[in-house]
């Protein structure tokens, strides 16, 4: 898989829906990703019925899972891809002399710095 993969949340939500796990670029913990869980039922021991909504839930390396707690952040980001956590370099594991995707003929990054909007682009 290489960096080419990388979408939008938008595009890996249908993905997700079809089946395919998928995760961020960034996420530190090897394995982790997230997966739909669709709309499903059961019985319980005391025979009532019940329906558990559809939802995406973040699964741990462990084979443990919990309710994915979304972000705006996550939800903008355009470094998700189908797989999980670990199976890209991460941009800090990146060879320094690699080419940016910058989308700019000179192959300079262009870097955003919120901390201090005069040095943007610098």
């Amino acid at each position: 898989m290489t960096d080419t993969a990388l979408m939008p949340f938008e595009a890996a939500l249908p993905l997700m829906k079809a089946g395919a796990r998928i995760a961020r670029l960034g996420w530190k913990l090897d394995g982790k990703h997230l997966e739909y869980q669709p709309v499903r039922s059961y019985v319980t021991d005391d025979g009532e019925h019940r329906t558990l909504a559809a939802s995406i839930v973040m699964r741990y390396p462990d084979g443990t899972w919990g309710q994915w707690e979304y972000s705006a952040r996550s939800l903008l980001a355009d470094d998700w891809f189908v797989g999980a956590s670990g199976d890209l370099p991460r941009p800090e594991e990146r060879a320094l002399d690699a080419p940016e995707p910058c989308g700019c003929s000179e192959g300079r990054a262009i870097v955003a710095d919120y901390a201090n909007p005069s040095r943007a682009g610098a």
